[in-house]
């Protein structure tokens, strides 16, 4: 079994990294292309999501079977899963070609505002479609890599990738300024990765692409159960997190789009520097629970928390209580930033709150009970959807980021400490009062305190200066919080 720390922090290089050169990169994009073209860089992101929705319920399972298998190492159990999945990834890829082939003239006549030649919207359209099916693709061999523990390997390749996605990507449209060949770029990279991943996969399990049995239905059945739960819960939560881009994307023109999907990629990047955390965790959280070792269970699930909201919830508090500069930093543009401000900061606050919460989840895909969460997203799903159709057409933008805040919100007060009584795995007091709360209560006044004045910071070297001391101010008052709490739970414990 491999290190755990290494895992982590590879995991973090690899994301960090990735958010990083994304965040530097995205600006220069968005001022060499133009917004529109930036608009449809925001619709891949988008497109990417809800292709993957038809892998929902595979890749969690194929990934907490390997990882249970693995410590068992019960080898050729593994490569029958992965080749049976392997099939049926296949088949879909070819049923999204086909999708990409007849819905793409309709999304360039009908779907988008926007004065890009049809044709060649209808073009870039279909290479979208395709690059995403590609990368869908992918997922798969991603997801037995995570299983298997393969951190190290998956960290450092996805470094090498993310610097042809990212700088190089830039680099070519620096010098030949058009988004066509900036997609056709994307789509060699993609496949270069599918490559690799594949060869990885089946290097590590040790067994040849030309031998026969690609596919077992015996294997398929046995997990059907946990697929279905983890499937509908996918649908419904990508639906949640993703509809209000697909609107956004028709009511709004595709250079305003371009405005949004700023605000989404750097609210986003909250999300992806604590993404890593379910990466590593959920495997080792599934072993330890296979194993009865209940304790250690605990420990790890509120040493993550702790983690997450030291390290990673300061960022959000910096990104909403800044938004108005963060907007202009990344664009240059006065107009961006007094757009996508409001909706920056209520996206960047919701996320916050989204990753501490997403803990309750590792739970139950560790012990594989996954109905709470189906009727979780289900009522979610059927509370936020209708509003936002309806506030989405009617106001806009900033109607949507509201709803994702609120019901972000609402499900941190009450469902979470839900979960934690029903699972019984982890009791929610110590971890709500050891893991979130003197984060939380340092967060919560240095928000308010940074709100006070948001005027724009036309001095982009101030402006970086002021960002980063904040940041930094706040994850050492967080961890002299901890520090702090720590202590008087020790007193406690003597006295």
């Amino acid at each position: 079994m491999s290190n755990i720390k290494v895992n982590t922090l590879t995991s973090y290089i690899s994301q960090g990294y990735a958010a990083i050169i994304g965040i530097i990169v995205m600006p220069f994009l968005f001022s060499i292309l133009g917004s529109d073209a930036f608009g449809l860089i925001g619709f891949f992101a988008v497109l990417q999501i809800i292709i993957n929705l038809f892998g929902s319920g595979f890749t969690p399972t194929i990934a907490r079977e390997i990882a249970r298998s693995n410590s068992k190492h019960q080898n050729s159990q593994l490569i029958s899963i992965t080749r049976s999945f392997e099939t049926i990834f296949q088949v879909l890829l070819c049923f999204i070609i086909v999708l990409a082939y007849f819905f793409s003239p309709w999304f360039s006549e009908s779907w988008f505002h926007s004065d890009m030649p049809y044709l060649m919207l209808s073009e870039i359209i279909f290479m979208i479609f395709i690059i995403c099916a590609i990368r869908f693709q992918s997922v798969l061999y991603l997801s037995v890599l995570r299983g298997y523990e393969d951190f190290f390997w998956l960290n450092s390749t996805a470094i090498i990738f993310n610097t042809f996605r990212f700088p190089v990507s830039f680099l070519i449209v620096y010098f030949y300024p058009d988004i066509k060949l900036y997609f056709y770029w994307q789509l060699i990279i993609s496949i270069l990765e599918l490559v690799v991943l594949k060869i990885r996969t089946r290097k590590l399990l040790g067994f040849s692409s030309w031998r026969p049995g690609y596919f077992n239905l015996t294997n398929i059945k046995a997990l059907k159960d946990f697929a279905k739960a983890v499937t509908i819960t996918a649908i419904i939560s990508v639906t949640i997190a993703q509809t209000d881009k697909l609107i956004m994307s028709n009511v709004l023109s595709l250079s305003d789009y371009g405005y949004f999907t700023i605000c989404m990629m750097l609210s986003n990047g909250i999300l992806m520097l604590g993404y890593p955390v379910g990466t590593v965790l959920m495997p080792r959280l599934t072993s330890l629970h296979a194993n009865g070792k209940s304790i250690e269970f605990s420990n790890l699930y509120i040493k993550f928390t702790k983690f997450i909201c030291i390290f990673i919830v300061p960022g959000a508090v910096v990104i909403a209580g800044y938004s108005n500069n963060v907007v202009y930093l990344f664009t240059s543009s006065s107009e961006a930033a007094t757009w996508g401000g409001s909706v920056l900061n209520y996206y960047a606050l919701g996320n916050a709150f989204l990753i501490v919460a997403g803990f309750q989840y590792y739970q139950q895909v560790a012990k594989g009970e996954l109905k709470y969460h189906v009727r979780y997203s289900l009522g979610l799903l059927v509370a936020s959807l209708p509003l936002i159709f309806i506030f989405g057409y009617q106001y806009g933008a900033i109607a949507v980021a509201i709803i994702w805040f609120v019901f972000r919100l609402i499900s941190f007060v009450f469902w979470v400490p839900y979960i934690h009584k029903k699972l019984k795995t982890v009791k929610y007091l110590p971890w709500l009062f050891q893991g979130v709360v003197p984060s939380a209560a340092i967060c919560s006044i240095s928000y308010a305190f940074i709100k006070l004045n948001d005027d724009i910071i036309h001095d982009k070297i101030l402006l970086l200066a002021i960002l980063s001391i904040s940041y930094f101010f706040i994850v050492s008052c967080c961890l002299l919080s901890y520090k702090v709490s720590d202590k008087l739970k020790l007193k406690l414990r003597l006295h």
